[in-house]
């Protein structure tokens, strides 16, 4: 019958690919446990597609406890 299924293409993963600063030296060495509050925190930026836009989310979080210390929600990676 020469029949052929077409589906939709998925569009190719990437990530942010915005100006590289300097690298931080790695002082923790994966040990995220800590014995009194305040003594490591950890951050990172995560990307939403909210409504077609993108907004990006940076926590602060406290090792000892989990405890969020501060937060901030950009339209830009860099929290312009």
């Amino acid at each position: 019958m020469g029949l052929q299924v077409k589906g939709k293409r998925q569009r190719k993963y990437y990530s942010y690919r915005g100006e590289v600063g300097n690298i931080a030296p790695n002082h923790l060495q994966r040990d995220f446990h800590a014995t009194v509050p305040h003594q490591k925190w950890l951050t990172d930026i995560t990307e939403f597609k909210v409504k077609g836009d993108k907004l990006y989310f940076s926590p602060i979080l406290d090792c000892y406890n989990n405890e969020l210390i501060a937060y901030q929600c950009s339209r830009h990676p860099d929290g312009r």
